[in-house]
């Protein structure tokens, strides 16, 4: 069984340092029995946690069983199956805490199978996407942009605030008008997207039914402009759907367009 253990003492300005590591044999066994080894202490310091592979064995977990003021009494290993736990090795302060042995709600808090095998998936699947897209002829740049949307489809990743927009055909807007559904209404005008206020906006506008990740952060204010203050609260006061008249050049000849835009997160 391979162990890692490390030692903190406070000194000052800062801790010392140290650790011990190796893999349990009988060696091992002696000195835990208090029989003097060749392992030694390194004065260094080590990562002891974290989500890594290692103390899982197949289906079995090791971990730590919590003893007096947090100190670990036991290893134990623990079947993901039938859920039962084994006592690897213990000291003597076990008996005292736990009389009727070692359950498995004792170390139902301190499994961390799940997580490790959470990010196993994540990082493998990312690993394999990833190869794939390079595989097909894309630059290592562009497969990990490709792969990054690829994790967010997937559920790896979250999917950032996106808008879809739809336009508003005159019955659509006849019929909003007479309910009195045109709000809330945002007008921009054409020099705000020409000086890339709205960029996001813009794209969304552009590409009608089809999801655009929403810039991060808040619309940049100017003195001349109230729309961007305008969407900034809207948008801060949790606001999912708006509407948008833009007035834009287009070699199409069409200058004024309604467009109904949702703010939405994948989850």
């Amino acid at each position: 069984m391979a162990f890692r253990i490390r030692l903190s003492i406070p000194t000052q300005p800062s801790a010392d340092m140290y650790f011990l590591s190796g893999v349990w044999t009988e060696e091992e066994e002696a000195l835990a029995n208090g029989v003097d080894t060749t392992i030694g202490w390194t004065h260094d310091w080590t990562e002891v946690t974290g989500d890594d592979e290692s103390p899982l064995f197949g289906r079995q977990e090791l971990m730590t069983v919590k003893g007096w003021e947090a100190f670990p009494c036991a290893i134990v290993s623990q079947d993901a199956d039938s859920a039962q736990v084994n006592v690897v090795i213990e000291n003597d302060d076990c008996g005292d805490i736990y009389p009727n042995g070692i359950t498995v709600a004792d170390v139902a808090l301190t499994s961390r199978r799940a997580d490790i095998e959470r990010v196993h998936e994540l990082t493998s699947t990312h690993d394999r996407l990833l190869t794939e897209a390079i595989d097909g002829g894309m630059s290592e740049y562009d497969a990990s942009l490709h792969v990054l949307d690829q994790m967010r489809d997937l559920g790896y990743y979250p999917q950032p605030p996106q808008y879809l927009a739809s336009h508003l055909d005159q019955t659509d807007l006849e019929t909003r008008r007479d309910s009195g559904d045109l709000a809330p209404l945002f007008a921009i005008e054409e020099m705000q997207f020409t000086v890339g206020l709205f960029q996001d906006l813009e794209r969304a506008i552009d590409s009608p039914g089809i999801a655009t990740e929403r810039s991060m952060g808040t619309y940049t204010i100017r003195r001349d402009y109230t729309t961007s203050q305008a969407l900034n609260e809207f948008l801060a006061g949790g606001g999912t759907t708006l509407l948008c008249r833009a007035r834009r050049q287009r070699l199409q000849g069409r200058v004024a367009r309604l467009l109904n835009l949702r703010q939405y997160t994948v989850l």
